[in-house]
């Protein structure tokens, strides 16, 4: 009966995904700028393969932005197969992605449920229904994996052919592996993608630090207490991904044949010289900046993407896969150039936590600003850029309740957790009601 669901379930997402590329809908999606941004861009990989092919470095001008591998890898599909099967790649691998999300849920859910029974006797009395039930080892996998496939953001990211399709793929093959256990090659692998995933998409180094503390807790128990394993393991786990990705700069710098691609592709993301509006914070705000302060502010945003990474990882390290979810967001918020790829990506991880929803306070001014955002940006845009009969106040102001909705969501989840786990140790203890009387919560 499962695999039923699930084979019924991939193949509805595979049809609607390729029966949209080939109708006249990514005509629509084209270039929009929620979907497709100076470092996803389907058009401008074509523009820079083209460049390639003739002998000029697609480095040296501002249009092409993706990794050298990118580069060769189209390269080589485009002399290998049609435009057809071209097309057909970016469906088939969000499929993928689905099955890879599914599994790292069914993992994580078995492993929470294990790890709580382990725990129940240090848990309050009366705090049983906050456990994780054992039908969400079938349900919630189901759940993460229909919300990818049927999710508008990740479907209009995979019509417009964005690279954000691959950046997802090993971001779910990381997740995957790193749950896996506590073999070596679960480890190697999950690096490996890191690697990958940071190759393709700068910021992905942020997940460090909490990939390393999920890879420690699938250590053995008297091994997590010692002080010189912790020290062992951060030099190792650092050193694998840290060689891998060398590899991955120093091979890229042998097939262009030159370094040009660092400020290409690193530099533009730290330094984001493109101010083309999208659903970011960076290119309004530094549209309006003067020249003189720039490269303050530059250093300053770039700052404040970073600086969540280690005290995130550090306040949740007993919950590492939340610590990733949570860094995930926060990058899509504060990074230059988010797309709606990378909001769908991390939305669909929410089935996960959804034991958490009981604890949240925002979803329905969350859940409203996010519907708000997404019917206004296009409307915005063409009175803006098309019409010429407002500016670009209008477009900008959206994409602050855009990012505020985010924000929202970020915050709510991260104080759910909290309240959570308090509960699950000290009890369900009495909150006071609107007129200042005690009323008991009961869960029961």
């Amino acid at each position: 009966m499962e695999l039923a669901v699930l084979v019924g379930a991939a193949a509805a997402g595979f049809a609607l995904r390729s029966g949209l590329i080939f109708s006249d809908l990514p005509k629509l999606v084209s270039q929009r700028v929620e979907f497709s941004v100076p470092t996803n861009s389907w058009q401008r990989v074509l523009e820079g393969s083209f460049l390639y092919d003739s002998g000029v470095d697609p480095y040296s001008g501002d249009i092409f932005h993706e990794t050298p591998l990118c580069l060769v890898l189209f390269a080589v599909l485009k002399k290998r197969i049609s435009c057809f099967g071209i097309d057909l790649i970016f469906p088939v691998l969000d499929v993928v992605t689905a099955f890879l999300l599914f599994f790292f849920a069914r993992n994580l859910v078995q492993d929470t449920i294990v790890s709580e029974q382990k725990a129940k006797e240090k848990h309050a009395s009366g705090t049983s229904k906050l456990l994780v039930p054992f039908a969400d080892i079938v349900t919630v996998p189901r759940m993460v994996l229909l919300w990818y496939l049927f999710n508008p953001h990740i479907i209009g990211s995979c019509l417009e052919k964005t690279t954000s399709v691959f950046t997802n793929f090993l971001l779910a093959a990381m997740l995957l592996s790193a749950s896996q256990g506590p073999s070596l090659l679960s480890r190697l692998s999950s690096l490996f993608f890191l690697a990958l995933a940071t190759y393709q998409t700068l910021y992905m180094f942020l997940l460090f630090p909490a990939l390393h503390l999920y890879l420690l807790q699938n250590a053995p128990e008297k091994c997590r207490s010692s002080r010189k394993f912790h020290i062992a393991r951060l030099v190792i786990h650092l050193g694998i991904f840290g060689g891998i990705l060398a590899a991955l700069v120093i091979g890229s710098s042998v097939i262009m044949g030159s370094w040009s691609f660092i400020r290409g592709v690193y530099g533009f993301a730290v330094f984001a010289p493109d101010l083309t509006p999208n659903i970011g914070l960076f290119w309004y705000f530094f549209t309006e900046m003067f020249e003189q302060f720039r490269t303050f502010f530059t250093w300053i945003f770039f700052l404040n993407i970073c600086i969540y990474s280690v005290p995130v990882s550090i306040k949740l390290r007993h919950d590492p896969p939340f610590a990733i979810f949570t860094l995930l967001s926060l990058i899509t918020i504060f990074k230059p150039y988010p797309s709606y790829g990378d909001v769908g990506f991390y939305l669909s991880l929410f089935p996960i936590w959804k034991r958490l929803y009981p604890h949240m306070r925002q979803s329905l001014v969350v859940v409203v600003m996010l519907l708000v955002a997404a019917v206004l940006f296009p409307i915005l845009w063409k009175l803006w850029i098309e019409v010429g009969s407002a500016n670009a106040n209008f477009f900008y102001a959206i994409t602050l309740v855009f990012v505020a909705s985010q924000v929202f969501f970020v915050t709510d989840i991260m104080l759910a957790h909290e309240k959570r786990e308090w509960h699950l140790m000290n009890g369900m203890k009495s909150d006071v009601d609107a007129n200042g009387k005690a009323a008991e919560l009961l869960l029961d």
